[in-house]
């Protein structure tokens, strides 16, 4: 209660001396515009006197997180070298002492080592020998060795018992043809000669299905076995031949290694190198994590200028104390950084170590050392079994071509391959050649016993004949079985002549080197651990040449001195993110660091103090590009020929990494011209004379930053590495590309974002500030300066009668005793009038979705989805009829039921839906609706019988529970304390005044005070979505599950105090002040368009892309422009002609400005 009653006094009294104040202000303003210092450059000057005040801000920052031990001191050094806190941690857990020990002994080794040694071997020719040479695999090795013995020749080609007949006549046909003659052959014709043909063919068939039998059977499976191996012998043999140069050249190559690796003993001497390794590799990972810049900085201020203790200096600067307090001094301000300031004495000498932590010429330096020791390392875990300097001469043999030429030798093994591909048909088809031969011998017989006519008549009437015929057709076919092609004949054919030829080679085999055992270790040597440390000589070469040790020396010297201070620095057991949490709203900040008694710096909003740091030195950045133009001249045109003397690298290794990184470098160059031209544009915008009188103007400067594109963020680490692997260094390039890296990887986009929000976050600084230097006003100003007035006793009585009014006008409006009864409790169930369920079906959905059975799962689908997509028919029909959202948009595409049920061709559901008035007017994702997916089958058929039957149609919502009401008025003013009296008193129970950072989510029903609204009309309620200036929080309230309501709706409920049932009938018709559309007006600045949003239970909601001009075709409905298509051509327009009148604006103030000179600071300001 005094806290009201002192606020009325204040308001009545302070109006009195107002005036008087504001003059006595303005004057002060004006003697600190006649000290300003003169105008300098533009953007030059602009940073340097923006970078103040960001120091002080971000100081300020710093000192609030600190004293609430949101971060630490590590945190801290983090945030200023714009790395991740992991990597400051890293260099406390360096050790170098057994690096830095060795160092001594690896420079004299370096410097021992001959000039003249660049490799320890040619590996990529003998990588290729040898796998020529291992193609001579030990199966065939095995197999020339068994080609060699004495008993690898199979028997059957040591014997003369080959078959005479020739395997392609079928002798079977010619004796059948003789058996005709002799039945054809009269008595009186009768003639022996004939009978004697006869009988000496049928012999001949018989003695020759006999051989060729026997001979086959001689051809056993072992017998089989070993021609096969004698055969691989052959081809081996042959292989070994085609090789012998490469079985020449490998041990030549061999020895040169042989003679080199006695120059590396020494590095097999070396002492300790895997300490060595594991401290140089740690070393090089925890700098390289030093070059890794951090997207998230909590001292961006302090990136360019490590010193925190400028800050006290800037705190004196005459433009700072105007900005903060109006010209006056800052000492409350300074006594309130102290802390930071004491503690930042800690940080310089970690602080002094950056220069030397942060060279790329270090890094890089020492990225070679370990190169070295990882090679030395490998080198020592390397044991040879192979003896260079006395290997083996496995390419000697006696030459096969004497014998029998490459191609002989070659037929000779496909003969004897042909022939056992047919031994197993043969003897399968003369399994039963014994009872067929036995069969002809009879009938030779008998043949033998026909003397005369007599005998030949007596012959032919016992009818003999047709059992010849008999036989001899199955001796026929056992011909035809055996009866080969001519290749494969004649390849048994030249067997029998090559058999003393199959002995030479024999003996030839046996002279071959390559089988001595001796030999086996020349293929079983392995070239790839020499790969490994191939390159040893050529990095010990390039360190001599660098003169490599005795850089990184003070490097490694500094790690134990940098460790020790960094020690020394306060740090959380729980080692804190890079950025630390930033509280919305109020913080009241206890320090933990101060004395109690001093002035604590209250901010709305955290994280305003670190936009405008993060925005100033992302413009300080951007003028260090326009600085380096040349340089980016330099990598655009040397980067060009760079990339085409790739060509003429010699070090395939290198070459082939080369060509990886610089591929599409053509891309790149267009990049870098793009980033030129773009940061050109960025840096003339910049028209201040650096001089503003107020925070609200600097915010000007960067909201016309956020009015352009931000620049494409461009990494160049991969090329910087890359020059070292080119063999002509460009120092020149080298070097632009070392300075562009870090300035070029700024995440612009993040900036970007900052500079939108800096406008805003410059207005509520404003009132940080005056807070924490107290501007005083009305009765203060009054007592002050009239201390003989205020004693008096008429100015008791104006504080008396003051008091007295105070007092009656709480009692009256503000005390309320019914928030200290409870609530009523609502019993009655959520039933939504008919204007309701036909107006806002969709809307009224939303407070259905609180109840049990409209909850979703975890993949996001409600009950009813996840019944249709099991079949489960009976549950979706129980479902519906106890009232479940039918409407609800669920998965990637945000689509309905209904739509899922015409997708899958289900005409039954999709009817059953329909008789629940399942909507057919809601849009997925791509902007199509049910009909779109209504396109075949019964569907279509039925769908304009449908959309009959529809009209006028209200599903029921039978609510079993009363309705939920959880309110959030957005910003405490919104509505008047004093009207919230009479308030229903289960809505002044039920909601929370200012909004604190916790998920809106959680609330039913927001009360967004009027600024937000773009008319205040019922026509024309739309959420503005101007900015992103309050972190996106418009955006989130559009997307969060509560109804946006106007204040309208508590000015109703006020005016329907006393008369309970309008009460009732306005909680029941909230619905006439929701906010149902949103709008953004700004297209040429934000980078969204508009959506029709719906609540999170409906619909999801998208941001889509567009670039500044084009409406996406998604908001165009067949053809025809759309809600949202029709309302951005609108916004397009007045955009476009606001901007056109701008433009003429510019140019008849800048046609007046070069008139008048430009020396001016109005000139400026108009300009800006």
């Amino acid at each position: 209660m005094k806290f009201y009653i002192l606020m009325m006094s204040f308001f009545l009294i302070a109006q009195c001396d107002l005036h008087n104040h504001q003059f006595e202000v303005e004057n002060s303003l004006d003697r600190m515009k006649r000290d300003a210092p003169p105008i300098k450059s533009k953007a030059a000057v602009v940073v340097e006197q923006h970078m103040k005040l960001a120091r002080i801000l971000n100081a300020i920052y710093l000192q609030m997180q600190l004293a609430n031990d949101k971060i630490d001191d590590f945190d801290v050094v983090a945030g200023i070298w714009e790395v991740d806190r992991s990597a400051i941690e890293k260099l406390v857990s360096l050790k170098v002492e057994a690096l830095d020990g060795s160092l001594n002994s690896l420079e004299q080794m370096v410097n021992e080592f001959p000039n003249d040694l660049l490799r320890i071997g040619d590996m990529e020719e003998i990588s290729k020998k040898m796998d020529s040479v291992k193609e001579i695999t030990p199966e065939k090795r095995e197999a020339l060795r068994f080609a060699m013995k004495n008993d690898s020749v199979p028997g059957f080609l040591e014997k003369d018992d080959f078959p005479k007949w020739n395997f392609t006549v079928n002798l079977a046909d010619i004796v059948l043809e003789k058996l005709e003659e002799v039945k054809n052959m009269t008595v009186d014709k009768f003639k022996r000669s004939i009978i004697t043909d006869l009988k000496t063919s049928m012999t001949n068939v018989a003695d020759v299905l006999i051989d060729v039998n026997e001979w086959s059977k001689g051809i056993n499976e072992m017998q089989q076995k070993m021609t096969g191996r004698l055969v691989e012998g052959y081809q081996a043999a042959i292989e070994v031949q085609n090789k012998l140069n490469d079985l020449k050249e490998l041990p030549k190559l061999l020895v040169d290694i042989g003679n080199v690796l006695p120059n590396l003993q020494q590095l097999k001497n070396i002492q300790k190198v895997s300490s060595i390794q594991e401290q140089s590799r740690h070393l090089f990972n925890a700098l390289l994590q030093l070059h890794q810049l951090s997207n998230k900085s909590l001292a961006p201020a302090f990136s360019s200028n490590f010193d925190i203790t400028t800050v006290k200096e800037n705190l004196r600067d005459k433009g700072i104390m105007l900005l903060l307090r109006g010209g006056q001094d800052l000492g409350p301000l300074e006594s309130y950084l102290g802390d930071i300031s004491s503690t930042a004495k800690t940080f310089t000498p970690v602080n002094q170590n950056t220069e030397t932590l942060m060279s790329y010429a270090l890094i890089d330096q020492l990225d070679i050392v370990s190169q070295l020791i990882d090679g030395i390392s490998k080198l020592q875990s390397y044991s040879n079994p192979l003896n260079f300097t006395s290997l083996p001469l496995c390419s000697e043999s006696l030459s096969l071509e004497k014998e029998v030429g490459q191609s002989e030798l070659q037929t000779l093994a496909q003969d004897l391959n042909l022939l056992l591909s047919v031994i197993p048909t043969i003897l399968e088809t003369l399994k039963n050649v014994e009872a067929i031969r036995e069969d002809v011998n009879n009938f030779r017989s008998k043949l033998e016993n026909i003397k005369n006519k007599d005998d030949f008549e007596k012959w032919i009437n016992e009818n003999e004949t047709e059992k010849v015929q008999e036989a001899l057709e199955a001796a026929n076919d056992l011909f035809e079985g055996i009866i080969q092609t001519q290749d494969v004949a004649d390849a048994i054919g030249r067997l029998p002549s090559q058999k003393n030829q199959i002995f030479s080679i024999q003996q030839r085999i046996g002279g071959f080197s390559i089988l001595k055992k001796e030999c086996e270790s020349l293929f079983d040597f392995d070239i790839e651990p020499f790969k490994a440390f191939n390159d040893l000589p050529d990095t010990i070469q390039r360190m001599k040449e660098e003169k490599t040790i005795q850089m990184i020396k003070p490097l490694v010297g500094t790690i134990p001195k940098l460790r020790e201070d960094l020690e020394k620095l306060k740090r959380t057991k729980s080692p804190a993110t890079t950025v630390a949490s930033v509280t919305k709203g109020t913080g009241s900040q206890k320090s933990k660091r101060s004395a109690d008694d001093g002035k604590k710096f209250e901010c709305q909003n955290p994280q305003d103090l670190l936009d405008v740091a993060i925005s100033v030195r992302g413009l300080e950045i951007m003028y260090l590009i326009f600085q380096y133009n040349n340089l980016l001249d330099t990598v655009i045109q040397q980067g060009a020929l760079a990339g085409n003397s790739i060509a003429t690298i010699k070090n395939p290794s290198n070459k082939a990494e080369l060509e990886k990184i610089w591929k599409n470098f053509g891309l790149m160059k267009t990049k870098l011209e793009a980033v030129k031209s773009n940061n050109q544009r960025l840096v003339d915008t910049v028209t201040s004379s650096g001089q503003e009188t107020s925070l609200e103007d600097i915010g000007l400067v960067y909201r016309n930053l956020a009015s352009l594109n931000p620049s494409e963020r461009i990494f160049l680490r991969d090329l910087r590495l890359s020059m070292r692997l080119f063999e002509q260094q460009n120092k020149t390039l080298m070097d632009s590309l070392e300075k562009l890296e870090k300035p070029l990887a700024t995440d612009w986009q993040m900036t970007h974002a900052s500079f939108k929000r800096v406008p805003t976050a410059m207005q509520n600084l404003k009132k940080d500030f005056d807070k924490f230097f107290e501007v005083e006003t009305g009765i203060w100003v009054t007592i002050k300066q009239n201390p003989l007035k205020a004693s008096g006793i008429g100015g008791v009585v104006v504080l008396l009668l003051i008091g007295i009014g105070s007092f009656s006008f709480y009692w009256k409006y503000i005390h309320d005793p019914e928030m200290s009864e409870d609530p009523p409790v609502d019993t009655t169930p959520f039933m939504p009038n008919r204007e309701a369920l036909e107006n806002h079906l969709d809307y009224m959905q939303f407070q259905d979705s609180r109840f049990e059975i409209n909850q979703r799962g975890i993949e996001g689908n409600t009950k009813l989805l996840e019944a249709f997509k099991q079949k489960d028919f009976e549950e979706m029909r129980r479902l519906a009829s106890e009232g479940a959202i039918i409407d609800a948009v669920c998965g990637k595409h945000s689509r309905t039921l209904l739509m899922e049920a015409a997708i899958a061709k289900d005409s039954a559901r999709c009817d059953a839906l329909l008789k629940v008035n399942a909507s057919i007017h809601i849009w997925d994702c791509d902007s199509k609706r049910f009909k779109e997916f209504a396109t075949e089958g019964d569907i279509l058929s039925k769908l304009k019988n449908w959309e009959e039957e529809r009209e006028g149609f209200v599903r029921y919502l039978p609510s079993k529970e009363p309705r939920p009401w959880k309110i959030l008025v957005l910003k405490k003013g919104t509505f008047p304390l004093w009207k919230r009296k009479k308030l229903p008193h289960r809505i002044k129970a039920c909601t929370k005044w200012g909004w604190t950072g916790e998920d809106l989510n959680q609330y039913t029903t927001i009360i967004l005070p009027w600024k937000y609204i773009k008319g205040k009309t019922d026509k024309d309620n739309e959420v503005l979505m101007l900015d992103d200036s309050e972190d996106l929080l418009k955006w989130k309230l559009v997307g969060c599950a509560a109804c946006l309501l106007t204040v309208q709706f508590f000015e109703r409920l006020y005016n329907a105090f006393g008369y309970p049932n309008e009460v009732q009938e306005i909680l029941q018709t909230d619905y006439r002040n929701w906010l149902e559309q949103e709008w953004i007006d700004n297209w040429d600045v934000y980078t969204c368009v508009d959506f029709e949003f719906l609540p999170e239970c409906i619909a999801r909601f998208y941001l889509l892309p567009t670039n500044n001009d084009v409406v996406p075709l998604a908001y165009q409905i067949e053809g025809k422009g759309g809600k949202g298509y029709l309302k951005a051509q609108k916004a397009e327009a007045k955009r476009l002609k606001k901007m056109k009148k701008k433009q003429e604006s510019t140019t008849s103030s800048v046609a007046s400005t070069s008139k008048q000179g430009n020396t001016t600071s109005t000139g400026s300001s108009m300009t800006t």
